[in-house]
Order: C-alpha cells, then structure tokens, then sequence
C-alpha cells in the first residue's frame, strides 16, 4: 500500500520502541500512532487485510516455530486511543 512514509515492512531494523515491560507494540493503522510511535508502524488499508509474518533461517533449536515451542505473537484489535496496557509479550495492534 503507498503511503507518505514509502513504509512496506516492520523489522527490527526500524529502531521498534519496547513498552516499560519489554514488550513490543506494533501498529498496523490506517493513520499514524503518533510521531513518537512510527518505527513501529506500518500504514495499514482501510477494512480488512492478511499481516504476514517472514521468517529468514528460523532456529532449529527451541524455541522454534520449527518444532512448535515457538509461536508467532497474537494479534488483536484496539482502539488507538485509551486502550488498556498492553499485556506482557510482543503483540501487534491493527486499528
């Protein structure tokens, strides 16, 4: 999707903001988070899209996605504005 940032992908490479607990939000949003929450957003289309997850050379050993020890992080829907804490582990907001 075009959007002002030229913004096709979150990675790592982005400078993600962790939370006080260590735990890392994405944001998966038509509009921005806010200025100081954009390394981890990535404009999202209006209504429904399908988020991927790419993984390079996985790890063998757990914990794997390999071997199911591992998991990809949940994602949930929520509101930008007053949305309770978020829970421990990293999680991605889509809005």
């Amino acid at each position: 999707m075009r959007n002002r940032l030229n913004k096709f992908i979150v990675s790592p490479r982005n400078n993600l903001k962790a939370n006080p607990d260590g735990s890392i939000t994405l944001y998966f949003l038509v509009e921005s988070p806010g200025a100081e929450m954009e390394s981890n957003w990535l404009p999202a289309p209006r209504g429904p899209f399908i988020p991927k997850l790419r993984m390079h050379w996985p790890r063998e050993a757990a914990p794997s996605i390999l071997d199911g020890s591992w998991a990809p992080p949940f994602i949930r829907k929520a509101p930008l504005r007053g949305r309770p804490p978020a829970p421990q582990g990293t999680h991605a907001e889509v809005g």
